[in-house]
């Protein structure tokens, strides 16, 4: 061995161990900081509120950060129930918050104390136990243990198909998924482009997961057994559909102008959400009875940024926002909370529970997302 590739081997070894030692710094400050702040596994069962709210009082301000322009009410909300706490509301576009915070806590700026944001699967690769789980005990009983691991799902976007009723007014154009792939609908369906829209994104990744039941459903459609070009007919399902001149447009508003604006064959991906705005804005409906399923239940998270200055802070603002009443901004327009006791708060809303609906897999959406980002990227 060259006394070269020695000093090679032996600064590679140095810089390996500084990397370790990196790292359990890193696990320490934070297991420090949770036994300090009392979250993760350090959380007490009974929480004693008057003194949380004494002690976020005399801590710095929390900046809670959201995707949705909605974030101004429910902190507005939270300043009259908590006055004297010092919270601010930053509204960050989707496309934006991941690059923001990454650069913030990169630079040691922890001011983000709480996250709500669309693909929980992009922040969990990039935070991992730094977006800290937190439910107040008095609400656990609510909220399903399924819902709060690995991340508190905050609310759902119920995501499917749509059309226009008034040119389709006797049924929908869309009865099996795999309708998408056809020369019917070459260049005749519209998606916000997923690499700037979470749901779509999270919505595709999902779908290809579940490619035992897309093998299903396209025998039922073409009566024999899918042949595959690709691994299975999950990612055959995207290839296909990638194939067939899909249109992306900026955001969900654009995919129901899109379609209010059909005069003929024109089907879109959108969240049940927009429909508050049919028909005053908008004419479209959802797709029902679609093969093998309607819609995906694509989760928000909401979570506490580890290492923020303002715990307490913190720990109010997320009981205040999983209340109803804190969550009102968004759960009465049609997104459902993983509360058991949330219920429809309008009849608009109501058709919604009797659409089939499938809810993700994390491990999936974490093992699965950059492949399917580079199906995108490559083939549309």
């Amino acid at each position: 061995m060259t006394a070269t590739l020695r000093t090679s081997l032996a600064w590679i070894l140095i810089a390996a161990l500084a990397s370790i030692a990196a790292a359990q710094a890193d696990d320490q400050r934070l297991d420090a900081w949770l036994r300090d702040s009392g979250f993760g596994p350090y959380a007490p069962e009974v929480e004693d509120w008057d003194a949380i709210y004494e002690a976020a009082r005399a801590e710095p301000t929390l900046s809670v950060y959201m995707t949705s322009s909605r974030v101004g009410q429910a902190v507005d909300g939270f300043r009259e129930q908590y006055p004297g706490v010092d919270v601010e509301a930053v509204h960050v576009p989707a496309p934006e918050m991941l690059l923001r915070l990454d650069r913030e806590r990169g630079a040691g700026i922890y001011s983000a104390g709480v996250v709500h944001a669309d693909d929980p699967e992009q922040y969990l690769q990039h935070f991992g136990d730094e977006l800290v789980v937190y439910v107040p005990p008095e609400v656990q009983p609510l909220i399903a243990e399924h819902h709060r691991d690995p991340i508190l799902i905050y609310r759902f976007l119920p995501t499917g198909w749509t059309y226009n009723p008034d040119v389709f007014s006797e049924a929908p154009p869309l009865t099996n998924i795999w309708d998408l792939t056809t020369e019917e609908f070459r260049g005749r369906v519209v998606i916000p482009d997923p690499l700037t829209t979470g749901s779509s994104l999270t919505y595709l990744v999902s779908i290809v997961g579940e490619a035992d039941a897309l093998a299903e459903a396209y025998q039922r459609k073409f009566g024999s057994p899918i042949e595959l070009q690709e691994r299975d007919a999950g990612f055959e399902w995207l290839r296909r559909f990638l194939d067939n001149d899909v249109r992306a447009v900026p955001g969900t508003r654009d995919a129901a102008e899109a379609v209010t604006n059909a005069s003929g064959l024109m089907v879109a991906l959108n969240n049940y959400s927009r429909m508050r705005e049919v028909p005053d804005r908008y004419n479209f409906a959802f797709v029902s009875g679609l093969d093998p399923v309607d819609m995906l239940n694509l989760p928000t998270h909401l979570s506490v940024m580890a290492l923020t200055p303002s715990p307490n802070a913190a720990k109010l603002v997320m009981n205040y926002l999983l209340t109803l009443e804190g969550g009102a901004p968004w759960f009465a327009e049609g997104n459902p909370s993983p509360r058991t006791d949330w219920e429809p708060p309008e009849p608009w809303i109501e058709p919604l529970v009797d659409l089939s609906a499938w809810d993700v897999d994390y491990d999936h959406l974490l093992h699965t997302t950059d492949e399917v980002i580079d199906y995108w990227i490559l083939f549309h």
